[in-house]
């Protein structure tokens, strides 16, 4: 967790065209959100949603009074108690929470607390939520997946964790792909444009041995849960981390299985979409995803790739 500190600061920054502004943020708060949510690099026209995150010394007379349903929000494997009422969500614990609020055009996030300490790990997670659903609102579509182009057209490399969605963004790198995500894209369904979400790839020291080849010379870093990082740009002086989808693959992997491409039915489909997606809080946004994913399928091709016991047909 990020370290403690009582001073504060105002951020302005772009979040893949949306205008962010947070005021009264702690120091610890504004690095995790340079981190997480700056990247200069997606160069994207200006839109019109804006998104705005206000943090207070104590929490608001509004969320002591405000009543709503009991909402279990699973994220990175933590189970978060949030309430609902209408167009808002919040969270409230012993060591601080958050208010959200929806609207057509912009959100707006009141967050209160210390946000330093043993027990904020679940205020950055809350807030991971609160930011995703505000991008939900502002029509794009967060999708856990990893991402490669070649001669300009995304594939998405879908499938459970485990499957082999880095290694795969790897192996393509190898064979002259450049790579946008191995974890987390933001796709604008109505455009097709997909936006890498992360630093770079990452991998684990022995896997790293057995698959980066040459790139394994490279310098590769390590993150704070032992992985090594390899930043994007590092494969090439300026590698696009944006681009228009072309294809949706979804890894299958049995060893006992010859590598090859084979058809996806739409409904195996939809259901990999929606896996990718997670359930949105609001259920506006549900809805709205549920007329995207068809669509979706309808313009971009669906494949299955079978990694198995032989090199990947790439």
């Amino acid at each position: 967790m990020p370290g403690c500190s009582t001073a504060s600061t105002a951020l302005d920054f772009s979040i893949l065209g949306r205008p962010f502004h947070a005021t009264g943020a702690p120091r610890a708060l504004g690095e995790w959100l340079r981190a997480h949510w700056d990247f200069p690099e997606h160069v994207i026209a200006p839109q019109g949603y804006t998104i705005t995150l206000r943090v207070n010394d104590a929490r608001p007379s509004t969320v002591g009074r405000a009543t709503g349903t009991p909402v279990a929000v699973t994220v990175h494997g933590a189970t978060l108690p949030w309430f609902s009422s209408g167009t808002a969500w919040w969270l409230d614990t012993p060591d601080g929470g958050l208010y959200l609020t929806l609207d057509p055009s912009s959100s707006h996030i009141d967050a209160w607390g210390a946000w330093d300490g043993d027990g904020t790990a679940a205020l950055f997670l809350a807030l991971y939520v609160a930011l995703s659903e505000s991008l939900r609102a502002s029509g794009l579509l967060p999708l856990h997946t990893a991402a490669a182009a070649r001669d300009g057209a995304v594939t998405l490399f879908m499938g459970p964790s485990g499957t082999g969605k880095s290694t795969t963004v790897l192996r393509a790198a190898l064979q002259g792909w450049t790579p946008l995500a191995e974890d987390m894209v933001w796709l604008d369904p109505e455009t097709l444009w997909v936006t890498g979400w992360d630093r770079g790839v990452r991998l684990r020291p022995d896997t790293r041995d057995r698959f980066a080849g040459p790139l394994a010379t490279l310098p590769w870093r390590s993150d704070a849960d032992g992985k090594l990082v390899l930043d994007y740009h590092t494969f090439a002086a300026a590698p696009p981390r944006s681009s228009t989808l072309s294809r949706i693959i979804v890894l299958a992997r049995d060893d006992r299985h010859a590598p090859g491409w084979e058809p996806m039915p739409p409904r195996e489909m939809v259901r990999a979409l929606w896996e990718a997606t997670g359930v949105p809080l609001h259920t506006n946004a549900r809805a709205w995803i549920a007329r995207v994913i068809p669509d979706l399928i309808s313009r971009v091709e669906c494949r299955r790739l079978w990694i198995g016991n032989a090199p990947l047909p790439l």
